[in-house]
């Protein structure tokens, strides 16, 4: 390879480097700013609610009939100052706010692109919660016995099995399996005994129990860390890290997090699985046009319009034009409108009509610009305009756009769809919160949003608005298996549910009367799928389709079974990292890796001289090159990372300790300074490659087996190894390559005077 191709690929991945590590230099620099202002906002804020609270204690007070003279002229001297206080904080309130709101109309933007984009710090730096879920295996395995079949002997394997578990990280089934053996099978008990057959064979033995067992526990804790994944999502908790450890266990990590009780509660709730009739009518349609109404007839900075510090200059919706205006109305909603069906096996489908919707034909945006226009239409419509409206006449009927239906005197009827992004839902949620909101909306209804996006391929796929009945038509435990798989005819993936006899009954009541009507399945008020009914459904086996992919259908096919799994989770470990020791690790770990460095650049150029220099000219880019790359990986750097980082700088120079002491073996045998620099990077490669490609094996197999910190370190470990190849070997030798090409007839790898031409 020649040098200047060698050259042009260093420089290639140094440009890349600044690249990815160019955010998180930015986002420290501008948070610099903005932190100081936030801090100054959220304490001028507390204080004022404080003294506001003390206020209307005070005033109460004074209210009272039994307060003697005396304490009644002591109180309203105290409500005089009180008064002042108040003041004074609202005064400092708001500057503290309009500071901020300055700052973030300026900045905001990089700042929270920068953000998204930088090298994220584990909770170990950065201070929060961290915490321990344990699915309840044995509540699932003596919930899924056969009540009327359970007795003294299966009591007693339950009963052993929690005990053990309760001490062992065993896997709880062959805990389960064991403990069956020693203590139901003399008694002449099979599995059979206590758990049904289910769909398997009638040959089946004890073995497929166990198996099938292990299947319904693996989907519960798939089940499981949904739930906690769709809460956390839903509360707007920051960067999350959510992950399995063994068989039963959850690891969630919430940096940044100060209220540990807020996620105790959020955690331990029990997850609802429920099923809702859809109702995005008319009605609905009335409604949302009256609260653009009552929005609009207040003062222009309302709360709903107040920048939200933690989601400002954000994309909020798609709907931002007036009716005929040039831009797309569109925007934001997904190419293709067909929606998920849900049918008895081998359905068939007719095909309806074309709907058409009227407008009004008078434009009360007429002389005014395109931009004035989007802004009076923004104004008036403060509340639809976050989201995209679509209508269809009637099922399976085309969905058109319906820009303008907020403007008509009288709603059409019909069916309609409301697409909005991420940022929008967050909106949306803010002003429902508000009281004069809440009263518009029907106490029947209930407004959702769907748990993923439409194309959870797409990252700009927007979500679904959804209208629900407040009340279910049916819960969750009437399923008793759910499951993935393909369309024979149409190759698309579907979803398979049954249920049980009572389950099916009702189903077949609820499918007959809204045939051609939409039901959302709900868990914990997140929808996941929102099918067509196109014909009753009897026997209590229904098929889904409309799932983008078979991943999208196997997380419907869990959470369908999270009706039937009854695997409760409980809280068995918490711990708080106060931000303050996290600020002090990373101090110490900086301190850590800059003396590691300066311990390896001192003996490099003491022992190598001028071979030395390069090399830490190598261990340096190695660092940066490892740091660019968790970068682009969108990694988590944690304090075992650190250690790992600590660990490759002495792994980095150990690879040119090899290449020198074989250049000076062939200098001392009185070869050239080219031949002796090419032999010594030929000889050493083979020993470089063996030991970075065992070490580099070893961090695979924690990384794969490892959680926590023990995965933290191997992924910074691998990291360092791949930069320790390129920087070490390829680039020290572009380096040399270089030199050489000037006819340098000698280079100072601190052997002997003798050796140096």
């Amino acid at each position: 390879m020649s040098v200047r191709f060698r050259i042009i690929i260093v420089v290639v991945a140094l440009a890349g480097a600044v690249w990815k590590l160019w955010p998180t230099w930015d986002y420290y620099q501008l948070n610099k700013e903005r932190e100081p202002l936030a801090e100054a906002y959220t304490k001028s804020a507390e204080a004022y609610t404080g003294d506001r609270l003390v206020a209307d204690s005070v005033a109460l007070a004074l209210a009272a009939d039994s307060l003697s003279t005396a304490d009644s002229i002591v109180l309203a001297s105290a409500a005089d100052s009180i008064a002042l206080i108040l003041a004074t904080e609202s005064v400092q309130e708001a500057a503290d706010r309009l500071a901020l709101a300055q700052w973030d109309s300026l900045y905001y933007k990089d700042w929270e692109k920068a953000k998204a984009n930088r090298i994220k710090l584990g909770l170990d730096l950065r201070g929060g919660v961290y915490t321990t879920i344990e699915v309840d295996i044995p509540a699932l395995l003596y919930e899924t016995a056969d009540k009327d079949l359970i007795d003294e002997a299966f009591e007693n394997v339950m009963a052993a099995v929690r005990e053990e578990a309760r001490l062992s990280d065993d896997p709880v089934i062959d805990i389960f399996s064991r403990k069956f053996d020693e203590v139901a099978r003399p008694q002449n008990r099979t599995l059979f005994d206590y758990y049904e057959l289910g769909d398997l064979p009638g040959d089946a033995g004890d073995d497929a129990i166990i198996e099938k067992l292990k299947d319904n526990i693996n989907d519960a804790v798939d089940q499981a860390e949904e739930v906690i994944r769709q809460r956390i999502d839903k509360y707007g908790l920051t960067e999350p890290s959510i992950q399995q450890q063994g068989s039963r266990r959850i690891i969630v990590e919430l940096p940044d997090e100060k209220d540990p009780e807020r996620v105790r509660n959020l955690l331990s709730q029990t997850a609802r699985l429920e099923f809702k009739l859809v109702r995005n009518d008319a009605a609905i349609v009335e409604v949302f046009k009256q609260i653009d109404e009552v929005l609009a007839a207040e003062t222009p900075l309302t709360d709903a319009d107040t920048p939200d510090t933690d989601n400002q200059n954000t994309d909020t919706g798609s709907q931002t034009s007036p009716p005929n205006d040039t831009a797309n109305p569109d925007e934001g909603a997904p190419e293709e409108t067909t929606d998920d069906t849900m049918t008895v096996p081998d359905d068939t489908t007719e095909e309806g009509n074309q709907a058409d919707t009227t407008s009004d034909t008078t434009n009360p945006f007429e002389g005014l610009t395109e931009e004035e226009q989007i802004e009076k239409y923004r104004a008036l419509h403060p509340f639809t305009t976050n989201f995209t409206t679509l209508y269809q006449q009637a099922y399976q009927t085309q969905r058109q756009d319906a820009s303008g239906i907020y403007d008509l005197a009288s709603i059409p009827a019909g069916e309609y769809t409301f697409y909005i992004s991420k940022e929008g839902i967050k909106k949306v949620r803010k002003i429902l919160l508000r009281p004069e909101v809440r009263g518009l909306i029907p106490e029947d209804r209930l407004i959702a949003f769907s748990a993923n996006p439409d194309n959870p391929n797409d990252p700009e796929s927007p979500f679904e608005l959804i209208v629900l009945n407040a009340e279910p038509e049916m819960k969750g435990e009437v399923v008793t298996d759910a499951y993935e798989g393909t369309d024979p005819m149409t190759g698309n993936p579907t979803v398979t549910m049954t249920m049980n006899l009572a389950g099916a009954e009702r189903w077949g009541e609820i499918t007959g009367a809204n045939v051609e009507k939409r039901v959302a399945v709900v868990l914990d008020s997140a929808v996941y799928s929102a099918p067509w009914i196109q014909e009753k459904i009897p026997g209590g086996q229904t098929r889904i389709t409309g799932s983008t992919d078979l991943a999208d259908a196997e997380l419907l096919a869990t959470v369908l079974k999270s009706g039937a799994l009854k695997a409760p989770i409980k809280i068995i470990e918490e711990r708080i990292v106060g931000p303050s020791l996290g600020s002090d690790q990373i101090d110490q770990g900086v301190e850590a890796i800059l003396f590691a460095a300066l311990l390896v650049i001192i003996f490099m150029i003491l022992y190598y001289a001028v071979g030395g220099v390069v090399a830490d000219l190598a261990v340096a880019l190695n660092v940066f090159f490892s740091l660019a790359f968790l970068a682009a990986l969108q990694g988590t750097l944690t304090l075992p990372g650190i250690g790992a980082l600590v660990l490759t700088i002495g792994m980095a120079v150990d690879a040119n300790i090899l290449i020198y002491e074989r250049i000076r073996e062939e200098l001392a045998l009185g070869k050239t300074i080219r031949n002796a620099v090419q032999l010594g990077y030929e000889k050493a490669f083979s020993a470089i490659i063996d030991s970075n490609i065992t070490t580099f094996i070893i961090g695979l197999i924690l990384a794969a087996f490892g959680t926590g910190p023990i995965k933290g370190f191997a992924v910074m470990l691998m990291i360092g190894i791949a930069g320790t190849l390129f920087t070490a070997v390829f680039i020290t030798r572009a380096v040399f390559m270089l030199v050489l090409e000037r006819d340098i007839k000698s280079i100072n790898f601190g052997q002997p005077k003798s050796q140096t031409i």
